[in-house]
Order: C-alpha cells, then sequence, then structure tokens
C-alpha cells in the first residue's frame, strides 16, 4: 500500500509539472490577447499609431536614454533648502536630443502626479483619434468630480476644444468625456501604453483625469514628466501652446459658449511660458509644469514641481534661479 501512495504522488506531482507550461501559456495568451485588443483599437482608428508602438523601442527610447549633463550645483543646494517641494527639476533644451539638465530633488521619485495626468491625456487622445472627431458630453462626464470647464450633457465638442477646455481650466469633465469613443479602461491602458513607449520606465495611470481612485493614484517622477514634456515640444507643440492660453471662449457645437481662465497664475508675471499645467489634490499637493521659451539661446526651460505646499513660490524660485545663473530672456 505505501508503495502505491508513493507512485500516485509521483503521477500526481508529474501531471502538475507537466500542466505548468500549459497554464504558463493560457496567462501568457491572456495578456497578449488583451494587448492585442488595444493594438487592434489602435490600427482601426490610426494605423500609424500602431507602427509607432511597434518601433518606439528603437526610436523613442534612445532619446529617453540621451545622457544628462549637471550644472551649476550652487543652484541645487540653495533650492533644496528653500524651495516647498517635495521633488523639482529644471532642465535645459538646447535641440532635439540634447541638452542639460540644470537642477534637481528626487528625480527619480515616484509621486502622485494629480492634473499633470491631462498632458498624456491630451497626448493620447491626439494620438487616437481622428483630428475631425466630435464628442457628446455624457451625464457620466458630468458627474465626475469638479465643474471646471461648465461641461452640459448632450453637448457636442470638436476634439480639440474638448482639449483646451481640459488644459486650461482642468477640467476632470472634459478628460472624462475625452475617453468616450473608445471607453475608460481602454483609454487609460492606451495612457500607459504611451508611457511605456517614451521610456516612462516609473509612470502608471489609473484615469485620465488625475483624480486619487481606491486603485491608487497616478504616480510618475520628474524625470518621466521631463521626458514627456520634451517630446511635446517637439512633437505635439499644439498641446503646450493650448496649455499656456490665458484666457479664452470655445462654443461648442451645441452653440453654447464656455469662457475659459488658466489655472496657472504665473503666466501673468512670465510671458514667455509657453507650456503650463497645474494640479492638485490632497494626497498629491500642489504640482506644477511651466516650459520657457529662451529667445536668446534659442532654446526651452522645462521646470516641474511636485508634492509643493506652494506650487507657485516653488515654480518661481526655480524659474528665478535659472534666470539668474543663465541670462534667460
Amino acid at each position: 500500500m505505501p508503495e502505491l501512495i508513493t507512485k500516485n504522488i509521483k503521477l500526481l506531482l508529474a501531471a502538475i509539472l507537466l500542466s505548468l507550461p500549459f497554464w504558463w501559456f493560457v496567462n501568457d495568451f491572456q495578456k497578449n490577447a488583451e494587448n492585442f485588443l488595444y493594438f487592434k483599437i489602435l490600427s482601426s482608428k490610426k494605423p500609424i499609431i500602431l507602427t509607432a508602438h511597434l518601433n518606439s523601442s528603437l526610436v523613442l527610447k534612445s532619446e529617453a536614454l540621451r545622457p544628462k549633463k549637471r550644472i551649476v550645483p550652487v543652484i541645487e543646494e540653495s533650492l533644496v533648502s528653500n524651495t516647498p517641494a517635495t521633488a523639482f527639476l529644471s532642465y535645459l533644451v538646447k535641440e532635439r536630443g540634447k541638452g542639460e539638465l540644470l537642477f534637481s530633488k528626487g528625480a527619480n521619485r515616484k509621486l502622485p502626479i494629480a492634473s499633470l495626468t491631462k498632458l498624456m491625456t491630451a497626448f493620447t487622445a491626439e494620438d487616437i483619434y481622428p483630428s475631425s472627431t466630435r464628442i457628446k458630453i455624457s451625464k457620466g462626464a458630468v458627474a465626475t468630480e469638479g465643474n471646471a470647464g461648465g461641461l452640459r450633457p448632450g453637448e457636442v465638442f470638436k476634439m480639440k476644444d474638448l482639449i483646451k477646455i481640459m488644459l486650461i481650466e482642468s477640467s476632470n469633465d472634459a478628460a472624462q468625456a475625452l475617453t468616450a469613443p473608445v471607453g475608460t479602461k481602454a483609454f487609460t491602458h492606451l495612457m500607459n501604453l504611451e508611457a511605456k513607449n517614451l521610456g516612462l520606465q516609473n509612470t502608471h495611470f489609473v484615469n485620465p483625469t488625475g483624480l486619487g481612485t481606491e486603485n491608487g493614484d497616478n504616480v510618475s517622477t520628474v524625470e518621466d514628466l521631463e521626458k514627456l514634456v520634451e517630446y511635446l515640444i517637439f512633437h505635439k507643440p499644439d498641446i503646450l501652446r493650448a496649455s499656456a492660453i490665458k484666457e479664452t471662449r470655445v462654443r461648442s457645437e451645441s452653440g453654447l459658449w464656455h469662457h475659459l481662465g488658466n489655472t496657472n497664475i504665473l503666466l501673468e508675471k512670465y510671458p514667455n511660458i509657453i507650456g503650463s499645467k497645474t494640479g492638485y489634490t490632497n494626497k498629491a499637493k500642489g504640482c506644477l509644469i511651466t516650459v520657457l521659451k529662451d529667445t536668446i539661446h534659442k532654446s526651452f526651460i522645462i521646470n516641474i514641481v511636485l508634492g509643493s505646499k506652494n506650487r507657485f513660490k516653488a515654480m518661481e524660485d526655480l524659474i528665478e534661479g535659472v534666470y539668474k545663473y543663465e541670462g534667460i530672456d
């Protein structure tokens, strides 16, 4: 009898071992099937994007891994003690693929990014939808936390106008509405694919708005966000231009006008800001991105602040530090 039991145990173990490759295959197949679904969405909406995703590791990631030279450490030392932020970064972009890291703190620290998320939301929407896309505002979108933008159920907007509402007023309703053609889950998955393709290794999205959820928060690092913004400068400058508009009006196709005022109060003080995004949640605290045009050196300065109790003061510290040591006009 003991010999029979031992034999049966051996047969059971053998069966388990032989079945492992099958279950690995099933698990891998499920993941691949899910990715195939989203690639199908991409190819059906805009085939060229599928090619971009497949080739991204050869092009975009090589840009993301470019060497960054650190300079003027005196600025960094002073800012660490004076700038009210958990993490910050200033980066000088001279030309594509070349630049200098001026100073940073907590460059690789993963933190909640609140509405800075909306830059990737705009990026993803422009990538997967035709420029002629019209989007109808649903009751669900309007029910999203916050009422910035003053959207009403049933209104129809051109995609570019909905992106303006989202970026200028930081409208959560507009961000949610932009997911309508493919659904929130698929859209968020695509945001993460875009992040992966750009080499943003410490970035993850759980929604298109930046609001905190039961499943966590959208997180990133100042270093990853710099890569995203630098890509926008050279490949999608219209997103940055829209984000830096101080005041404007947009009209829905339903005939209603919406007055928009930018949430970044520093646009008045620094007229050479060409890109901007604010963010705030209780967990993320104050977050802020600015992109300044340096007319003297024909370059750009990317400034990023995360986890600040006074995001505008922190950003002013960064900008004034760069002005003082770089002679930027």
